[in-house]
């Protein structure tokens, strides 16, 4: 009779334990959630400057890109009009007017993207 009674109470006991983990875990889960959104954010706190940086360099590379292609279109407008097509000298003079504007508005509006856009990706 004493074995079986330890077997029932072993059984109870282990039933409590059971139960109580049970009702645990919902909040253990949200603790640990919680803590997934501060760790998230000091992460992206400390990424953002990188995230900067990187849009910046791209910025850079735009603008760099565009103010090649502009003075590219710039001399070939010049070799035609020297080598015998006078119609270029328009070319000549409006390509590297709106080509700075277009390179100026491609810096402006990548540097004022950058810290926007590395916010969305870090956080």
């Amino acid at each position: 009779m004493k074995k079986h009674s330890y077997v029932y109470q072993a059984a109870a006991l282990l039933m409590v334990a059971v139960l109580s983990l049970h009702l645990a875990a919902p909040v253990y889960a949200q603790e640990v959630q919680s803590e997934n959104k501060v760790v998230k954010f000091f992460k992206g706190l400390v990424n953002w400057p990188f995230g900067v940086t990187k849009k910046s360099a791209e910025t850079v590379g735009r603008t760099t890109e565009r103010a090649v292609t502009t003075t590219t279109k710039t001399g070939t407008s010049a070799v035609e009009m020297v080598t015998g097509k006078p119609e270029k000298i328009k070319d000549v003079v409006v390509e590297p007017i709106q080509g700075s504007a277009e390179t100026a508005y491609t810096a402006v509006e990548g540097t004022v993207k950058a810290p926007v856009e590395a916010a969305e990706e870090s956080f």
